[in-house]
C-alpha cells in the first residue's frame, strides 16, 4: 500500500490519521511548498517531493518583459497555506518597496478582488499566488477561477504554479 496527498490538507489530514487509515503505508507527497514541508516533523515513512516558489524570480520576470511596472498587485487566499505563503512573498519583495508600489488583495472575497483588478492603473501588473480560500470563507479551485479573473483584470496576470499554464496567466 502507498498514500499520496496532494496539498497541504491531504499531508496534514495524514500527519494527524495516517496511522488509523493505513497505518503501516508510506506517503508521498506533492505541491506542498519547501519552506511549509521544513516546518513540519515528518515521520520517516513521509517523503515527497516539494514546490520551491521563486517569488523575486517571478517579479523579475515580469518587470523584464514590462519594465514600466510600478505597481504590483498581489493576489492570494486566507487558507493556512495562503497566509504562510504570504508571509514569506512579502519579506522577498522588502528590497523593491522603495521603487514599486505593492497592492495586497488577500484581506477581501474574491468578488471585491475582482472587481478591483478591474480597474487597476495602467503600469500593473497582477501576480496570482494561491486563492484556495477567501476572505468571505468561500473556498475555491485557483484553476478554475482563474480564467474568468485573469479576462476581467485590465492588466497582465502571473501565476505562482505551473498548473496556471492554460488558465489565462501570462507567465
Amino acid at each position: 500500500d502507498l498514500v499520496i496527498t496532494v496539498s497541504v490538507p491531504a499531508l496534514n489530514l495524514m500527519i494527524t490519521h495516517g496511522k488509523d487509515i493505513a497505518s503501516q503505508a508510506p506517503i508521498v507527497f506533492t505541491g506542498i511548498p519547501d519552506l511549509y514541508i521544513k516546518s513540519l516533523d515528518l515521520s520517516e515513512n513521509i517523503t515527497g517531493v516539494v514546490a520551491a516558489v521563486d517569488y523575486v524570480g517571478q517579479l523579475e520576470t515580469a518587470l523584464k518583459t514590462l519594465p514600466q511596472t510600478r505597481h504590483v498587485v498581489i493576489v492570494n487566499g486566507t487558507s493556512k497555506v495562503g497566509l504562510f505563503l504570504e508571509k514569506h512573498f512579502r519579506k522577498a519583495f522588502e528590497p523593491y518597496t522603495n521603487k514599486l508600489n505593492f497592492i495586497y488583495l488577500a484581506g477581501l472575497p474574491l468578488g471585491e478582488i475582482t472587481e478591483k483588478v478591474k480597474k487597476l492603473p495602467d503600469d500593473s501588473i497582477v501576480l496570482f499566488y494561491l486563492m484556495m480560500l477567501d476572505a468571505a470563507g468561500e473556498s475555491h479551485i485557483p484553476v478554475k477561477i482563474l480564467p474568468n479573473f485573469t479576462k476581467t483584470a485590465n492588466a497582465p496576470v502571473y501565476g505562482a504554479f505551473d498548473t496556471y499554464f492554460g488558465k489565462g496567466i501570462v507567465g
